[in-house]
């Protein structure tokens, strides 16, 4: 060769590149990393658990409601929480948030050492149970034979060794064959 210029052979730049990237390979492969996916498996079931609870909510809170309706409020500070004009659905509203409210609390979901389950606040006052209101919406659906329920800023929260690991906030909505509102 005429030129003093060094020369890396590319046979050798080959064996390098292969090395290398066996040795990148090998260490994916042995599971150096891991990923807890409790977390994500517990608020899934959690989630599809809280509208299981809301459905049966929604079916017990409409053959309560027809079973024993409000046709006016009680003449106290919690009756004064339902409207005049449609004591009905009011209280059936507020029986789907009842009892929403203590479903959620029996459907929890625990995934390894993450448990997570869905909650609506108490309601201690009638401020409280007036705000309960404002969160349920019905409506009567197919020719008034079912009912469609949403329930609005439903909290999912997922708790591992006593902190909080995920919190997800969201309307849930079901529909029930009931037709309690036409029948009404």
């Amino acid at each position: 060769a005429d030129d003093s210029r060094g020369r890396v052979p590319f046979a050798l730049i080959g064996v390098l590149l292969l090395l290398g990237s066996t040795t990148y390979a090998t260490t994916l492969a042995s599971g150096g990393v891991s990923v807890d996916r409790d977390a994500e498996i517990a608020m899934d079931r959690a989630v599809a658990a809280s509208e299981t609870a809301l459905r049966v909510a929604a079916s017990r809170a409409a053959r309560d409601a027809a079973r024993t309706p409000v046709v006016s409020p009680a003449t106290t500070q919690w009756g004064d929480v339902i409207d005049d004009s449609r004591p009905f659905r009011d209280s059936l509203r507020l029986r789907i948030y009842v009892a929403a409210r203590a479903g959620f609390e029996r459907a929890t979901y625990t995934h390894g050492d993450v448990t997570a389950a869905a909650s609506l606040p108490a309601t201690p006052t009638p401020d409280a149970l007036d705000d309960a209101l404002d969160r349920v919406t019905v409506a009567g659906v197919e020719n008034g034979t079912a009912l469609r329920v949403t329930l609005r800023n439903v909290s999912v929260v997922a708790r591992q060794d006593g902190r909080v690991v995920a919190r997800e906030t969201a309307n849930r909505t079901v529909t029930v064959a009931t037709p309690v509102l036409a029948l009404h």
